[in-house]
């Protein structure tokens, strides 16, 4: 009887160090999800609690709903892991959401904010240009940029654009490049402007900023071998032949030892039965463009030549 008794209190004991256990851990467990739900626990691990998707969106809603970050929210966690969740498929109206924030949450962190700018500006112009008037509307972009520092932001993009995007540039697009270059004049962005409408097939405005960046103080360095190039090119497409003659003579008397404008120019001479005037055509080259020009039309109209 007594070691009936022993083992019913053993077993008691056990059904009571189980009860005892399950409770624990379900306790944990609650507290951990109500702890993570938090917004005082922030604190303890942003990047934790910010991955989370639905804790974001409980993020956002607090916004709305009192106008501040949560307790333990700083502005640059929030804008690091707010960018990570428009990013995400699915997201829609980016815009009006971020507009809304920015209404309560300043960004005013420079690193944050060139983040944001790479990101739209790497995924499609149109966004690009939608995220500056978003800024624009809260002075963000003047507060948090310097106006030497969004310039050189922009400058940096603009040079570093490939020749195979060129033709897919929207007008849009082309006109920000263009007013953007009349209000920060700078030889390398005339000339990829002219790059760009050279690949669009629109050779007027393409001549009409390689001549503009010859205008601008020069360095005889390789950007300004190789526009002088371009120039030649297009107007030898145009079938302007003084023009075209005198730019790549031009070249090769920058740089004697550039053979390809040396091949190029000794190649149109011929074609044009030019070549016994090359001695005297690198010699008028040194007097200016107009007096080179009147020189071949000279030729041209003793020799009874179309000229152009």
């Amino acid at each position: 009887m007594r070691n009936f008794s022993q083992g019913r209190i053993n077993i008691e004991t056990l059904i009571i160090v189980i009860v005892l256990t399950l409770f624990i851990i379900i306790t944990i467990v609650v507290l951990s999800r109500k702890n993570k739900y938090d917004t005082s626990k922030f604190i303890v691990s942003q990047s934790y609690y910010m991955e989370d998707t639905g804790i974001f969106n409980i993020v956002l809603n607090y916004i709305k709903d009192n106008n501040s970050l949560p307790q333990g929210v700083d502005n640059k966690s929030f804008y690091t892991y707010f960018l990570k969740y428009i990013s995400r498929p699915g997201t829609e109206e980016i815009f009006a959401l971020l507009d809304s924030v920015l209404k309560v949450v300043p960004m005013d962190d420079p690193n944050i904010l060139e983040k944001y700018l790479d990101y739209f500006y790497r995924s499609d112009f149109n966004n690009f240009y939608a995220f500056l008037n978003v800024l624009n509307s809260h002075e963000c972009l003047k507060e948090t940029l310097s106006e030497e520092q969004y310039n050189n932001y922009v400058n940096s993009r603009i040079k570093n654009l490939k020749k195979e995007e060129f033709a897919s540039f929207s007008d849009e697009e082309i006109r920000f490049y263009e007013k953007f270059a009349e209000e920060n004049i700078s030889r390398t962005i005339v000339i990829k402007l002219g790059d760009i409408f050279f690949e669009k097939n629109d050779l007027d405005n393409a001549l009409k900023y390689y001549e503009s960046s010859l205008s601008l103080k020069q360095e005889h360095d390789k950007l300004y071998k190789s526009t002088l190039r371009k120039v030649s090119h297009v107007y030898g497409i145009f079938e302007s032949i003084s023009y075209s003659l005198y730019y790549i003579a031009l070249l090769h008397i920058v740089d004697p030892s550039h053979k390809l404008a040396e091949e190029e120019l000794k190649r149109s001479l011929k074609h044009h039965h030019l070549s016994s005037y090359y001695g005297d055509i690198i010699e008028k080259v040194k007097l200016g463009r107009e007096e080179f020009v009147l020189y071949v039309k000279d030729i041209f109209d003793k020799r009874n030549l179309d000229f152009n």
